[in-house]
Protein backbone atom coordinates (compact mmCIF):
# COMPACT_ATOMS: atom_id res chain seq x y z
CA UNK A 1 0.00 0.00 0.00
CA UNK A 2 1.17 3.59 -0.90
CA UNK A 3 2.58 5.71 2.42
CA UNK A 4 2.59 9.17 3.76
CA UNK A 5 -1.05 9.44 2.46
CA UNK A 6 -2.82 13.11 3.52
CA UNK A 7 -6.19 12.98 5.34
CA UNK A 8 -7.77 16.36 4.32
CA UNK A 9 -10.17 16.35 7.04
CA UNK A 10 -9.17 18.56 9.88
CA UNK A 11 -11.30 16.99 12.66
CA UNK A 12 -8.79 13.82 12.04
CA UNK A 13 -5.86 15.66 12.88
CA UNK A 14 -3.64 12.92 15.44
CA UNK A 15 -1.81 14.31 18.35
CA UNK A 16 2.01 12.43 18.48
CA UNK A 17 2.03 9.03 19.50
CA UNK A 18 4.89 7.93 21.90
CA UNK A 19 3.90 4.33 22.91
CA UNK A 20 3.53 0.99 20.39
CA UNK A 21 -0.47 1.84 21.48
CA UNK A 22 -2.41 4.69 21.94
CA UNK A 23 -4.98 3.92 24.75
CA UNK A 24 -8.59 5.40 24.39
CA UNK A 25 -10.73 5.45 27.94
CA UNK A 26 -14.09 4.21 27.60
CA UNK A 27 -17.46 4.13 29.31
CA UNK A 28 -18.99 0.57 28.76
CA UNK A 29 -16.14 -1.60 27.42
CA UNK A 30 -12.93 -0.26 29.49
CA UNK A 31 -10.65 0.90 26.68
CA UNK A 32 -9.22 -0.05 23.18
CA UNK A 33 -5.52 0.53 22.71
CA UNK A 34 -4.61 1.79 18.95
CA UNK A 35 -1.39 1.02 17.11
CA UNK A 36 1.10 3.89 16.56
CA UNK A 37 0.34 3.53 12.29
CA UNK A 38 -0.54 1.01 10.19
CA UNK A 39 2.15 -0.30 8.11
CA UNK A 40 2.48 -3.94 9.18
CA UNK A 41 -1.55 -4.04 8.94
CA UNK A 42 -1.67 -2.50 5.53
CA UNK A 43 1.15 -5.24 4.09
CA UNK A 44 -1.66 -7.75 4.11
CA UNK A 45 -4.11 -5.67 2.07
CA UNK A 46 -2.88 -7.14 -1.31
CA UNK A 47 -5.74 -7.32 -3.02
CA UNK A 48 -5.32 -11.07 -3.31
CA UNK A 49 -6.81 -14.07 -2.12
CA UNK A 50 -4.79 -16.67 -0.28
CA UNK A 51 -4.85 -19.79 -1.73
CA UNK A 52 -4.64 -21.48 1.18
CA UNK A 53 -8.35 -21.55 2.23
CA UNK A 54 -9.48 -22.17 -1.12
CA UNK A 55 -7.69 -25.40 -0.67
CA UNK A 56 -8.95 -25.86 2.84
CA UNK A 57 -12.83 -25.52 1.39
CA UNK A 58 -11.80 -28.28 -1.43
CA UNK A 59 -10.02 -30.51 1.51
CA UNK A 60 -12.59 -33.73 1.40
CA UNK A 61 -11.07 -33.71 5.19
CA UNK A 62 -13.09 -31.00 6.66
CA UNK A 63 -16.54 -30.97 4.17
CA UNK A 64 -18.12 -34.07 5.66
CA UNK A 65 -18.19 -32.14 8.58
CA UNK A 66 -20.44 -29.11 6.91
CA UNK A 67 -23.99 -30.44 6.79
CA UNK A 68 -22.96 -32.72 9.68
CA UNK A 69 -21.24 -30.89 12.31
CA UNK A 70 -21.13 -27.27 11.15
CA UNK A 71 -19.88 -26.08 14.46
CA UNK A 72 -16.64 -28.69 14.27
CA UNK A 73 -16.48 -27.76 11.06
CA UNK A 74 -15.92 -24.73 12.10
CA UNK A 75 -13.66 -25.56 15.12
CA UNK A 76 -11.73 -27.71 12.45
CA UNK A 77 -11.20 -24.88 10.07
CA UNK A 78 -10.02 -22.34 12.72
CA UNK A 79 -7.57 -24.65 14.47
CA UNK A 80 -5.86 -25.17 10.64
CA UNK A 81 -5.47 -21.48 10.15
CA UNK A 82 -4.43 -21.23 13.41
CA UNK A 83 -1.48 -24.05 13.28
CA UNK A 84 -0.49 -23.01 9.78
CA UNK A 85 -0.25 -19.04 10.05
CA UNK A 86 2.69 -17.37 11.33
CA UNK A 87 0.98 -14.36 12.82
CA UNK A 88 -2.36 -13.37 14.01
CA UNK A 89 -2.74 -11.02 11.09
CA UNK A 90 -2.15 -13.89 8.80
CA UNK A 91 -4.85 -15.52 10.33
CA UNK A 92 -7.21 -12.92 10.49
CA UNK A 93 -6.61 -12.45 6.49
CA UNK A 94 -7.37 -16.10 6.00
CA UNK A 95 -10.56 -15.98 7.66
CA UNK A 96 -11.70 -13.00 5.99
CA UNK A 97 -10.45 -14.61 2.64
CA UNK A 98 -11.96 -18.19 3.88
CA UNK A 99 -15.59 -16.22 4.31
CA UNK A 100 -15.26 -14.74 1.16
CA UNK A 101 -14.79 -17.55 -0.49
CA UNK A 102 -16.93 -19.95 1.13
CA UNK A 103 -20.28 -17.78 0.72
CA UNK A 104 -21.82 -16.64 -1.92
CA UNK A 105 -24.52 -13.67 -1.48
CA UNK A 106 -28.24 -14.78 -0.94
CA UNK A 107 -29.64 -12.03 -3.65
CA UNK A 108 -33.10 -13.94 -3.88
CA UNK A 109 -33.56 -13.52 0.35
CA UNK A 110 -32.00 -9.35 0.23
CA UNK A 111 -34.32 -8.90 -2.58
CA UNK A 112 -37.39 -10.31 -0.84
CA UNK A 113 -36.19 -7.93 2.48
CA UNK A 114 -35.94 -4.91 0.65
CA UNK A 115 -39.19 -5.08 -1.16
CA UNK A 116 -41.39 -2.36 -0.88
CA UNK A 117 -44.53 -4.37 -0.38
CA UNK A 118 -44.72 -7.83 2.24
CA UNK A 119 -41.09 -7.80 2.40
CA UNK A 120 -39.59 -11.25 3.59
CA UNK A 121 -37.77 -11.94 6.76
CA UNK A 122 -34.64 -13.51 5.98
CA UNK A 123 -33.48 -16.45 6.63
CA UNK A 124 -31.04 -17.59 9.59
CA UNK A 125 -27.88 -15.71 9.31
CA UNK A 126 -25.64 -17.35 12.71
CA UNK A 127 -22.64 -18.89 11.19
CA UNK A 128 -23.73 -22.39 11.72
CA UNK A 129 -26.85 -21.66 9.38
CA UNK A 130 -24.58 -20.35 6.55
CA UNK A 131 -21.93 -23.07 6.86
CA UNK A 132 -24.66 -25.54 6.05
CA UNK A 133 -26.43 -23.56 3.23
CA UNK A 134 -23.29 -21.73 1.64
CA UNK A 135 -25.15 -18.55 1.21
CA UNK A 136 -25.78 -15.33 3.72
CA UNK A 137 -26.40 -11.74 3.99
CA UNK A 138 -24.03 -9.30 5.64
CA UNK A 139 -25.12 -10.69 8.78
CA UNK A 140 -24.09 -13.96 8.21
CA UNK A 141 -20.48 -12.96 6.51
CA UNK A 142 -19.70 -11.27 9.91
CA UNK A 143 -21.18 -14.01 11.97
CA UNK A 144 -19.22 -16.86 9.91
CA UNK A 145 -15.92 -14.13 9.75
CA UNK A 146 -16.38 -14.17 14.03
CA UNK A 147 -17.02 -17.67 14.49
CA UNK A 148 -13.73 -17.59 12.83
CA UNK A 149 -12.11 -15.65 14.69
CA UNK A 150 -13.33 -17.39 18.50
CA UNK A 151 -12.25 -20.33 17.01
CA UNK A 152 -8.97 -19.10 17.37
CA UNK A 153 -8.72 -17.23 20.36
CA UNK A 154 -8.85 -13.92 18.89
CA UNK A 155 -10.74 -10.86 20.89
CA UNK A 156 -13.42 -9.55 18.84
CA UNK A 157 -16.81 -8.00 18.85
CA UNK A 158 -19.49 -7.03 16.05
CA UNK A 159 -19.69 -3.60 15.58
CA UNK A 160 -23.31 -2.60 14.71
CA UNK A 161 -23.83 0.88 12.96
CA UNK A 162 -24.91 2.67 9.74
CA UNK A 163 -22.99 2.35 6.45
CA UNK A 164 -23.47 4.89 3.53
CA UNK A 165 -24.08 2.30 1.06
CA UNK A 166 -26.26 1.72 -2.09
CA UNK A 167 -29.06 3.61 -1.04
CA UNK A 168 -26.62 6.66 -0.21
CA UNK A 169 -27.54 9.92 -2.00
CA UNK A 170 -25.44 13.24 -0.46
CA UNK A 171 -28.34 15.57 -1.71
CA UNK A 172 -31.08 13.38 0.65
CA UNK A 173 -32.43 16.46 3.01
CA UNK A 174 -32.28 14.10 5.72
CA UNK A 175 -29.41 11.40 6.88
CA UNK A 176 -30.16 9.72 9.79
CA UNK A 177 -27.52 7.24 10.87
CA UNK A 178 -30.43 5.25 12.54
CA UNK A 179 -32.48 4.70 9.36
CA UNK A 180 -33.32 0.81 8.89
CA UNK A 181 -31.81 0.51 5.36
CA UNK A 182 -28.63 1.85 6.43
CA UNK A 183 -28.02 -0.67 9.53
CA UNK A 184 -24.77 -2.97 8.87
CA UNK A 185 -22.34 -4.94 10.94
CA UNK A 186 -18.89 -5.05 10.92
CA UNK A 187 -16.02 -7.03 12.99
CA UNK A 188 -13.26 -5.25 14.98
CA UNK A 189 -10.54 -7.51 16.02
CA UNK A 190 -7.76 -7.40 18.60
CA UNK A 191 -3.74 -8.36 17.54
CA UNK A 192 -0.51 -7.85 19.89
CA UNK A 193 -3.18 -5.89 22.17
CA UNK A 194 -4.41 -3.33 19.11
CA UNK A 195 -7.43 -3.26 17.79
CA UNK A 196 -8.77 -3.23 14.10
CA UNK A 197 -11.31 -2.99 11.91
CA UNK A 198 -12.12 -5.67 8.97
CA UNK A 199 -15.14 -5.25 6.91
CA UNK A 200 -15.88 -8.99 5.67
CA UNK A 201 -19.07 -8.58 3.50
CA UNK A 202 -17.92 -4.71 1.91
CA UNK A 203 -14.71 -6.90 0.34
CA UNK A 204 -16.89 -9.39 -0.76
CA UNK A 205 -18.44 -7.46 -3.34
CA UNK A 206 -21.51 -4.93 -3.17
CA UNK A 207 -25.74 -4.88 -4.37
CA UNK A 208 -26.01 -3.16 -8.34
CA UNK A 209 -29.24 -2.14 -9.05
CA UNK A 210 -32.03 -0.40 -8.37
CA UNK A 211 -34.89 -2.57 -9.26
CA UNK A 212 -32.79 -5.74 -11.03
CA UNK A 213 -30.68 -6.35 -8.18
CA UNK A 214 -27.75 -8.39 -8.30
CA UNK A 215 -24.64 -8.59 -6.65
CA UNK A 216 -21.13 -8.12 -7.73
CA UNK A 217 -18.36 -10.74 -6.51
CA UNK A 218 -15.10 -8.62 -6.29
CA UNK A 219 -12.63 -9.69 -3.70
CA UNK A 220 -10.53 -6.87 -1.92
CA UNK A 221 -8.75 -6.19 0.94
CA UNK A 222 -9.98 -2.50 1.25
CA UNK A 223 -11.62 -3.20 4.19
CA UNK A 224 -9.20 -5.17 6.24
CA UNK A 225 -7.24 -3.76 8.81
CA UNK A 226 -8.76 -0.22 7.26
CA UNK A 227 -7.42 3.02 8.62
CA UNK A 228 -10.08 4.08 11.12
CA UNK A 229 -9.71 7.86 9.54
CA UNK A 230 -10.82 6.17 6.56
CA UNK A 231 -13.16 3.96 7.47
CA UNK A 232 -15.39 6.81 8.83
CA UNK A 233 -16.43 8.60 5.96
CA UNK A 234 -18.59 5.36 4.97
CA UNK A 235 -19.52 3.78 8.54
CA UNK A 236 -20.77 5.07 11.87
CA UNK A 237 -20.77 2.76 14.82
CA UNK A 238 -23.79 3.12 17.03
CA UNK A 239 -21.25 2.65 19.59
CA UNK A 240 -19.44 5.56 18.85
CA UNK A 241 -16.27 4.36 21.08
CA UNK A 242 -15.88 1.44 18.49
CA UNK A 243 -14.87 3.84 16.15
CA UNK A 244 -11.34 3.06 17.11
CA UNK A 245 -10.01 7.02 16.97
CA UNK A 246 -8.24 9.46 19.10
CA UNK A 247 -10.67 11.81 18.69
CA UNK A 248 -14.49 10.56 18.45
CA UNK A 249 -16.08 12.47 15.93
CA UNK A 250 -19.90 13.13 16.64
CA UNK A 251 -23.40 12.06 14.27
CA UNK A 252 -23.51 15.73 12.97
CA UNK A 253 -20.38 15.46 11.96
CA UNK A 254 -20.66 12.83 9.91
CA UNK A 255 -23.84 13.42 8.25
CA UNK A 256 -21.66 16.55 6.55
CA UNK A 257 -18.88 13.95 5.68
CA UNK A 258 -18.77 13.27 1.82
CA UNK A 259 -18.54 9.63 0.72
CA UNK A 260 -14.76 8.56 0.40
CA UNK A 261 -13.71 4.85 0.28
CA UNK A 262 -10.35 4.09 1.71
CA UNK A 263 -9.41 3.58 -1.51
CA UNK A 264 -9.75 7.27 -2.31
CA UNK A 265 -6.86 7.97 0.13
CA UNK A 266 -5.07 5.62 -1.02
CA UNK A 267 -5.04 7.36 -4.44
CA UNK A 268 -5.14 11.36 -4.22
CA UNK A 269 -3.04 12.45 -1.94
CA UNK A 270 -4.16 16.13 -2.40
CA UNK A 271 -7.79 17.77 -3.28
CA UNK A 272 -8.50 21.16 -4.03
CA UNK A 273 -11.21 22.15 -2.84
CA UNK A 274 -11.69 19.78 0.23
CA UNK A 275 -15.26 18.69 -0.42
CA UNK A 276 -18.26 18.19 2.49
CA UNK A 277 -21.11 16.29 1.61
CA UNK A 278 -22.83 19.32 -0.01
CA UNK A 279 -20.56 21.83 -1.82
CA UNK A 280 -21.17 25.29 -2.77
CA UNK A 281 -19.98 25.91 -6.41
CA UNK A 282 -19.16 29.81 -6.63
CA UNK A 283 -19.89 31.73 -9.30
CA UNK A 284 -20.97 28.12 -11.39
CA UNK A 285 -17.17 27.14 -11.88
CA UNK A 286 -15.80 24.14 -9.90
CA UNK A 287 -12.21 24.70 -10.00
CA UNK A 288 -10.46 21.36 -8.81
CA UNK A 289 -6.50 20.59 -8.64
CA UNK A 290 -5.36 17.35 -7.45
CA UNK A 291 -1.79 14.99 -6.31
CA UNK A 292 -2.41 11.54 -6.84
CA UNK A 293 -0.42 8.29 -6.58
CA UNK A 294 2.41 7.58 -9.08
CA UNK A 295 0.30 5.91 -12.35
CA UNK A 296 -3.09 7.15 -11.18
CA UNK A 297 -5.74 9.42 -12.97
CA UNK A 298 -9.09 10.73 -12.10
CA UNK A 299 -12.07 10.64 -13.93
CA UNK A 300 -15.37 13.09 -12.86
CA UNK A 301 -18.69 12.21 -13.65
CA UNK A 302 -21.90 14.60 -13.50
CA UNK A 303 -25.16 13.51 -12.35
CA UNK A 304 -28.06 14.41 -12.11
CA UNK A 305 -29.60 15.38 -8.04
CA UNK A 306 -31.17 11.86 -8.22
CA UNK A 307 -27.62 9.85 -9.12
CA UNK A 308 -29.26 8.09 -11.95
CA UNK A 309 -29.03 10.17 -14.74
CA UNK A 310 -25.43 11.16 -16.46
CA UNK A 311 -25.15 14.75 -17.96
CA UNK A 312 -21.85 14.50 -19.27
CA UNK A 313 -23.30 14.18 -23.17
CA UNK A 314 -25.33 17.44 -22.54
CA UNK A 315 -23.71 20.54 -22.55
CA UNK A 316 -27.10 22.36 -21.56
CA UNK A 317 -25.86 21.73 -17.85
CA UNK A 318 -21.86 22.10 -18.30
CA UNK A 319 -18.88 22.26 -19.55
CA UNK A 320 -15.78 20.20 -18.81
CA UNK A 321 -12.27 21.63 -19.24
CA UNK A 322 -8.85 19.88 -18.63
CA UNK A 323 -6.64 22.63 -18.22
CA UNK A 324 -3.03 20.57 -17.26
CA UNK A 325 -2.83 16.99 -16.07
CA UNK A 326 -3.76 17.53 -12.44
CA UNK A 327 -6.61 20.15 -12.72
CA UNK A 328 -10.02 20.23 -14.13
CA UNK A 329 -12.67 22.50 -14.49
CA UNK A 330 -16.44 22.69 -14.60
CA UNK A 331 -18.40 25.89 -16.14
CA UNK A 332 -22.12 25.11 -15.11
CA UNK A 333 -24.48 26.16 -17.37
CA UNK A 334 -28.11 25.88 -15.30
CA UNK A 335 -27.90 26.77 -11.63
CA UNK A 336 -29.43 23.25 -10.03
CA UNK A 337 -28.06 20.25 -7.40
CA UNK A 338 -25.97 17.71 -8.91
CA UNK A 339 -24.14 14.69 -8.00
CA UNK A 340 -19.92 15.24 -8.29
CA UNK A 341 -18.65 10.79 -8.84
CA UNK A 342 -15.11 10.59 -8.87
CA UNK A 343 -13.53 7.32 -10.35
CA UNK A 344 -9.46 6.40 -10.30
CA UNK A 345 -7.75 4.32 -12.80
CA UNK A 346 -4.35 2.77 -13.32
CA UNK A 347 -3.05 4.88 -16.62
CA UNK A 348 -2.28 1.90 -18.57
CA UNK A 349 -5.55 0.79 -17.52
CA UNK A 350 -9.02 1.42 -19.80
CA UNK A 351 -11.32 0.26 -16.91
CA UNK A 352 -12.00 2.98 -13.72
CA UNK A 353 -13.43 2.31 -10.62
CA UNK A 354 -15.90 4.59 -8.38
CA UNK A 355 -14.00 5.97 -5.21
CA UNK A 356 -15.83 9.45 -4.26
CA UNK A 357 -19.10 11.28 -4.30
CA UNK A 358 -20.37 14.82 -2.86
CA UNK A 359 -23.67 16.80 -3.84
CA UNK A 360 -22.83 20.30 -5.77
CA UNK A 361 -25.12 23.26 -4.92
CA UNK A 362 -24.78 25.71 -7.93
CA UNK A 363 -26.07 29.06 -7.15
Amino acid sequence: MKKNLKCLVTVFAAAALFFSCKTVEINMRGSYQLPVDYEEANSWRNGKIDPFVHAIIESPEFSGYRGRDPFEYIQLVGFHIKSNSKNDFERVKRAHDFVIDYLTFDVKSYRASVRGFFPKSPKQQDALSVVRTGIALGEGYVNLFKALCDAMDLQNEIVKGYARGVFFNPLAKKESITQKKGAHQWLIVQIDECWYIVDVFWDAGYVVGTKSLFFENKYSTEYLFVNPQQFVYTHFPYNMNQQLMEYLIQPEDFVQLPFQRPAYFEQVVQMIPNFIKEYEVPNSVLSMSYLLTEGIELDFLIYDKTGKKDLGKNQKFFEKKQTKRNSTQFYFNKKDSYILRIYYRASHYSGSEYIAECGLIVR
